[in-house]
């Protein structure tokens, strides 16, 4: 349901706050690679011929942005993926995992795919085709698509669909294979690799609807209507709507019929075809592509003849990133070499993986806000496998600028530079000599370091005079360094977030710290170069090797602050525990409130609620889509300081079953949709709305709205809404 949120975004054109914070960069390369420049993104190798670097998109700072080139003349091969079935889900992780991989090659990276009918049938909106077999035809908007061909080489093409089925009356054309909407008086033809989505959904709103169940080459049997259940092996299922239900009724039992299609891209039948939305690249220019909005974003590019592949996947909706817009992300993959390129599915379901130099298993590399989605299709990369021997070792810093799905730390700085004086921890793991795994190799005991400047102790090395150091580690005989940069004494400290609120006793909250020299460079100061100090009565703090301060709140009630010292600098973190009810909304105003729709209907009107003023909002959400909202935006945001750790609302239910949400906007400019219950109840009641833990206090309202995700749902009503309050912290 985050897709609504970006769909009200489109459709409003909504602004969101930019940020502005320090780039963040990867872990370091191999001694043997160049040392980047200040601005550039540091890569690691993932295997010969990939790489994954971070960057982020041109003019931008603090949006993290992942790509993975692989050169598809070295080795690096490229195969689609799906969950199972066309219209089946999985996350990418899942795919990679389940995708057979040839003798002597190992699955290295994966990215999600096309988008697809969320809500209903979940399959993709583009063709697919996989090692050479088509799986599903295009949308009549969808022609575009990523496309491998039989040279293993890449492009963004058009692709055609052509089909016929062959009756006793005469050739007719094929309009649709596996697909989730068959044309107005079309024929569609669903085979086994469909999987157990109702092919009812296809044929949506059709007067009159038929199907007739082949099996080798003749009718089994005809019955009026859309299936629902999985077409058997050695089956196949024609759907038709209209003209094409009519053709299909007056066939009988026994009576020949067969049906043909192919899906061909430039006259050739292609290995591989991903589909996708919008094109962004062509001949190497971008081609004005753009809907304006940050996002979560997923793009695929190909340059160098086809023989040079870029993945991006930007991080969005998290603190930091609220992610790109499609131009920023076009710039991004011309800059890495891509001439032409196209759109994937973004939003919840961007997903870039790829394994460490000599890991075993696919890390994700970007962040959307959620836990990896289910998505229908993707692309993995294989390449050749090592020997397993030690060949090199991956030194990089323990500390993580960007923490995983789930993480409670904050995102670091640049964990590549530190202060003079000051630590920074490193850790080391073997690798091959095609950057796979070696048998304990992810920790290798007796790892010794050395630099030419500084000192070192264990797995630590301390900075000394100002410059850049490179460290060289070595293990099981191996070797490999790291470039540092060493700035002089932070001239002060920062936290972040820089202050911290509670609604009483019971969860934690963190921070981390970072110096800033005198020109303004910024570094992750490490827990243990530091002092703290803090009431233990107010609260407790532990010191993480992640480089966050966990706090922990020992009253129900109290304010108070936490001193951290680093360096000869120090920094304050206020500290506020407890909370208290407060309205954020009497609908007093309600006049001025105002409707809006997103593939609905939506009024709005002042009416007497539970508790005094309100509006009832009526919508329509009878329009065949898979997403719907009715939203009710305030004549201006309306603000829930200094911190909101919940929110709550009068509902006047209809009971038809829409979902009541509220769209918040944190600190840094991420929107975030906050999920009620479905309104099954008639008469008033009070909604209670959680606040996500990794938002960045405070929030802003923007609406509350009603939406519907499920597609095959047809309803409309009206819901009353009053009493906007929300639990908020304490002013310290």
């Amino acid at each position: 349901m985050v897709i609504t949120e970006s769909l009200r975004g489109w459709a409003a054109r909504v602004r969101t706050a930019a940020v502005s914070t320090a780039a963040v960069l990867m872990a370091a390369a191999p001694a043997a690679q160049a040392s980047p420049a200040p601005d550039a993104p540091r890569t690691a190798p993932v295997a010969p011929g990939v790489d994954l670097a971070l960057d982020r998109p041109p003019g931008q700072a603090g949006h993290a942005l992942s790509l993975l080139t692989a050169d598809l003349d070295a080795g690096a091969q490229v195969h689609y993926v799906d969950g199972g079935a066309v219209a089946g889900t999985a996350p990418v992780a899942d795919m990679a995992g389940a995708h057979p991989v040839p003798g002597g090659r190992s699955t290295v990276a994966a990215l999600n795919g096309d988008f697809f009918d969320a809500g209903a049938s979940s399959a993709p909106l583009g063709a697919a085709v996989q090692e050479g077999r088509a799986l599903s035809s295009p949308a009549p908007d969808r022609r575009h698509a990523a496309v491998i061909g039989e040279d293993g080489r890449g492009s963004v093409r058009e692709v055609r669909f052509t089909g016929t089925v062959r009756t006793p009356a005469g050739a007719v054309r094929l309009d649709a294979l596996n697909a989730p909407r068959i044309p107005e008086d079309g024929l569609g033809l669903f085979t086994e690799e469909w999987g157990t989505a109702s092919r009812t959904r296809a044929v949506r709103g059709a007067d009159r609807v038929a199907e007739a169940v082949l099996a080798r080459g003749a009718v089994r049997e005809v019955r009026a209507g859309a299936g629902k259940g999985p077409v058997p092996a050695g089956e196949r299922v024609l759907v038709g709507r209209g003209a094409g239900a009519d053709l299909l009724s007056g066939l009988d039992e026994g009576d020949p019929v067969t049906a043909e299609y192919r899906i061909e891209a430039g006259g050739e039948r292609p290995r591989t075809v991903l589909g996708g939305r919008r094109v962004l690249l062509r001949d190497g220019r971008p081609t004005g592509a753009d809907d304006g909005a940050r996002q979560p974003r997923t793009a695929l590019g190909f340059g160098a003849g086809g023989t040079r592949m870029v993945a991006v996947a930007v991080d969005g909706r998290v603190p930091g990133a609220p992610g790109a817009t499609l131009g920023e992300v076009a710039e991004a993959l011309r800059k890495a070499g891509a001439t032409e390129a196209i759109e994937l599915d973004g939003g919840g379901s961007s997903a870039l993986l790829a394994r460490d130099p000599g890991g075993r298993r696919l890390s994700v590399r970007n962040r959307t806000g959620e836990a990896p989605r289910e998505v229908p299709n993707g692309l993995v990369v294989t390449a050749p496998a090592g020997d397993g021997a030690p060949s090199g070792l991956w030194l990089r810093p323990r500390l993580d600028h960007r923490p995983g799905h789930g993480a409670e730390a904050p995102a670091q700085d640049d964990p590549h530079r530190l202060f003079s004086g000051m630590r920074r921890t490193l850790e080391a793991g073997l690798h091959d000599a095609a950057f796979g795994p070696v048998a304990g190799g992810a920790r290798p005991p007796g790892l010794r370091l050395s630099a030419p400047d500084g000192t070192v102790h264990g797995s630590a090395f301390r900075g000394g005079a100002p410059g850049t150091v490179q460290v060289t580690g070595e293990a099981s005989g191996v070797q490999g360094s790291v470039e540092l940069e060493v700035l002089p004494g932070p001239e002060r400290l920062e936290a972040a977030p820089d202050r911290l609120y509670f609604p009483g006793r019971g969860d934690s909250d963190a921070f981390v710290v970072a110096g800033v020299a005198p020109d303004g460079t910024r570094a992750p100061v490490e827990p243990g170069d530091s002092h703290v100090r803090a009431d233990p009565d107010l609260v407790s703090v532990e010191r993480h090797e992640d480089g966050s301060f966990e706090v922990w709140p020992g009253t129900d009630k109290g304010a108070g602050e936490v001193t951290v010292e680093a360096g000869g600098a120090r920094v304050e973190v206020p500290v506020s525990i407890g909370s208290a009810t407060g309205s954020l909304a009497s609908f007093e105003d309600g006049d001025a409130w105002t409707a809006e729709g997103v593939r609905a209907d939506a009024s709005l009107r002042p009416v007497e609620g539970g508790h005094g003023h309100g509006v009832a909002v009526r919508y329509d959400f009878t329009e065949p889509a898979r997403t719907r909202a009715a939203y009710a935006l305030p004549p201006e945001p309306i603000p829930a300081r200094p911190a909101a750790f919940g929110f709550g609302l009068q509902v006047k239910g209809d009971g038809k079953g829409a979902t009541v949400a509220l769209a918040v906007v944190d600190a840094e400019g991420v929107r975030h949709p906050l999920y009620g219950p479905r309104v099954a109840w008639k008469g008033p009641r009070q909604v209670e709305f959680d606040v996500p833990d990794d938002v960045v206090q405070p929030l802003t309202v923007e609406s509350v709205y009603l939406v519907e995700t499920d597609g095959a749902r047809s309803y409309k009503g009206r819901v009353v809404i009053s009493d906007l309050t929300a639990e908020l912290g304490l002013v310290p």
